[in-house]
């Protein structure tokens, strides 16, 4: 109707994002990692901007190699730095593994994966010791039970219990839906009874360690192939 003005709706204010997605671009750095994947990327004790790369596989070949990945920030660009610390050569290619960091120690932990050209899957596991720079093969106690080989499981770390947790993955018998604690003084292996809903077999899946408000302990597992 003439005479009367139009009300406009007020416009929706977009939310502020919570993160965004940068690329950051290698500075200084003559050499590069191959591309790949199946690898995996912790943090070290020297700063929260420093990260070390291990292994992996690519369309074309495996690898076994080390690398601290550095951030520098905020001006979008890293720096790669090939590692060769002492005594790399005790275990081989591989990918499909898992790796922590323990905190307390100084130390990363690695555990199972695969070789795929050789068709091969890994039960041992090695320990890189970050002050030392040198690598270390675990020697795993003598206990009831000893955890299967197997790569592409999931593992998470309870820092203050001092233990890490398994969870699925898969070998030459397909997937896994165990679940195994290895604690980190002892050295040991006990497999974890579990109750409730036990999710199927399952590889390629990610888990995560919470502790609750209430003192609760949870493991969280999500996705995965079965």
């Amino acid at each position: 109707e003439t005479g009367k003005s139009k009300k406009t709706k007020p416009k929706k204010s977009l939310p502020t994002p919570l993160s965004i997605m940068e690329k950051l671009t290698p500075i200084n750095t003559p050499e590069l990692p191959a591309p790949r994947g199946g690898c995996t990327l912790v943090p070290t004790p020297d700063t929260n901007t420093t990260f070390n790369l291990l292994a992996g596989a690519g369309r074309v070949g495996q690898y076994h190699d080390q690398w601290d990945l550095v951030l520098k920030l905020p001006n979008k660009q890293c720096e790669w730095h090939r590692l060769v610390g002492q005594n790399h050569e005790i275990f081989g290619d591989r990918s499909g593994h898992s790796s922590i960091f323990d905190p307390k120690h100084s130390q990363m932990i690695i555990f199972g994966g695969q070789d795929f050209v050789a068709n091969k899957h890994f039960d041992e596991m090695y320990r890189w010791d970050f002050n030392e720079k040198r690598w270390h093969e675990v020697t795993v106690a003598a206990s009831t039970e000893q955890i299967e080989e197997r790569n592409s499981h999931a593992v998470a770390l309870d820092k203050q219990a001092g233990v890490f947790y398994v969870y699925g993955g898969a070998n030459r018998d397909g997937p896994k839906n165990d679940l195994w604690r290895f604690d980190l003084a002892e050295n040991e292996w006990s497999r974890v009874c579990v109750t409730g809903v036990v999710p199927d077999g399952r590889e390629m899946h990610t888990m995560e360690f919470v502790e609750l408000a209430d003192g609760k302990k949870c493991l969280y597992v999500l996705g995965g192939r079965t």
